[in-house]
Formats: structure tokens, C-alpha cells, sequence
């Protein structure tokens, strides 16, 4: 069963971007695998976007510590308003999820 970790945005950062991101990450256990990973599924809105965008992802342990990133690629000239994203992000082993911090960066 997958347990729901806390999303810290970074508004200012969004607003700085005109976009708004909307997401939720889970903490689920892949058995084939042997490991546990963070799946991130959200949706970038706005009006419309002046350029390419990367959403970062960043997965800290409970002592604050960055233990995974990864990114999520959003064009400008197939962008319509809307777009949801999903990316996983393998937990090394031993590791205890705090929280996920995601925000847009321009490319």
C-alpha cells in the first residue's frame, strides 16, 4: 500500500514563472525490485507559457537531506493551459522519506 508523503511548493518561485503546480507524491515499494521509490503525479496550469520549463523534484529524508531528484520537461509550444507530469524517484536503501520539494525552473 502506498503512503502519501507532503508536497512543499515554492510559490514565489511559481508566481516568478506564472504557473501553478498541483501535486501528490506516494511512497510505494516496488516487491519485483526489492526497492522503494517516490511516485510524483501533478499538473502544470497557466494562461499560457513564454518558455520551456523543467519542474524539479527533490525527495529529502527526515533530516533534511536531499536523497533524489529527478524532473519533468514541459514545452512551451505544445502547451495548452494544462499538464499533468509523472516521475519516480528510487529511495536509496535505509533511507526514511521527510518530503518532496517541487518548483519550475526555466530551461
Amino acid at each position: 500500500m502506498a503512503q502519501r508523503i507532503p508536497v512543499e511548493r515554492m510559490e514565489d518561485i511559481e508566481q516568478k514563472h506564472g504557473v501553478m503546480i498541483n501535486a501528490t507524491a506516494f511512497l510505494e515499494y516496488d516487491e519485483d525490485e526489492g526497492e522503494y521509490y517516490v511516485n510524483v503525479v501533478g499538473e502544470v496550469t497557466a494562461p499560457r507559457l513564454l518558455y520551456e520549463l523543467d519542474i524539479l523534484i527533490s525527495v529529502y529524508n527526515v533530516q533534511g537531506e536531499i536523497i533524489g531528484t529527478e524532473a519533468a520537461y514541459i514545452e512551451e509550444e505544445h502547451f495548452e493551459g494544462i499538464e499533468p507530469f509523472n516521475e519516480m524517484i528510487s529511495i536509496p536503501d535505509g533511507e526514511l522519506v521527510g518530503k518532496v520539494r517541487i518548483f519550475p525552473k526555466r530551461v
